[in-house]
């Protein structure tokens, strides 16, 4: 990406590896923004409208990630070490409940274990994007927020809440109609928890990154490959 701005004494391989990555990301994303784009022509009304605001964001997206401060933010100790530390805990969590789930269905791993193994990888690569998104946007491990990010902090945390109580009177129901199912109580609370947890960093990236579709850059004007290029 070219920039007139001076190359920092902090630009380490490590900030430099994250820039080369962020372009060729930017770079995908601007292919999709303009796949996207291209079926916009085929629709009329809501769906056009839903179609070009996803344009929007894809292309603001990219130029955001291109962006030299978005790589030395990324390159961050603190934040990656925030990021690595709660995903590792999450992981650890996730396959110890799977694990006693498992134990206290069949008593033993007599199942193929390959699925549950991709379950566990797919939850985990989902919420350590989701967790870094939000670590680069500032709404997590951040003690001073503004006024839209507390509001949006709310919403999610009620759709988590929502969710929650949804799925703790499913479980409430299950569990008087099907005694036996209360051994597993325990189980059931700590994955709910996990779900939790990954819905509400879900919905809050939802809220926060769609008022990308609607941002502008001062670059606005610049075209995909110019602003892609080495």
């Amino acid at each position: 990406m070219p920039s007139n701005e001076p190359k920092s004494v902090t630009d380490n391989w490590y900030v430099r590896l994250n820039m080369w990555n962020n372009r060729i990301g930017a770079r995908l994303v601007f292919w999709v923004a303009a796949c996207v784009s291209w079926f916009a022509r085929f629709c009329r009304g809501e769906a056009r409208e839903r179609i070009e605001a996803l344009t929007r964001f894809c292309r603001n997206l990219a130029r955001y990630i291109a962006r030299p401060e978005t790589a030395r933010l990324m390159a961050s100790p603190g934040l990656l070490g925030l990021a690595l530390v709660e995903t590792c805990g999450f992981t650890v969590l996730l396959t110890l409940a799977t694990a006693g789930t498992l134990i206290s269905i069949y008593g033993f791993l007599v199942i193929d274990i390959i699925p549950v193994l991709l379950l566990v990888i797919v939850l985990t690569f989902v919420f350590t994007h989701l967790i870094y998104l939000l670590a680069l946007s500032g709404d997590v491990y951040q003690k001073r927020q503004d006024e839209n990010q507390r509001r949006l902090a709310h919403q999610a945390s009620a759709a988590a809440l929502r969710f929650m109580g949804g799925v703790l009177t499913a479980l409430s129901l299950c569990l008087a109609l099907l005694p036996a199912w209360r051994a597993w109580v325990a189980i059931d609370l700590s994955v709910l928890l996990l779900l939790a947890r990954l819905l509400y960093l879900a919905r809050l990236a939802q809220l926060r990154w769609s008022v990308l579709a609607l941002a502008s850059f001062e670059d606005e004007d610049m075209e995909p490959a110019r602003l892609v290029e080495e």
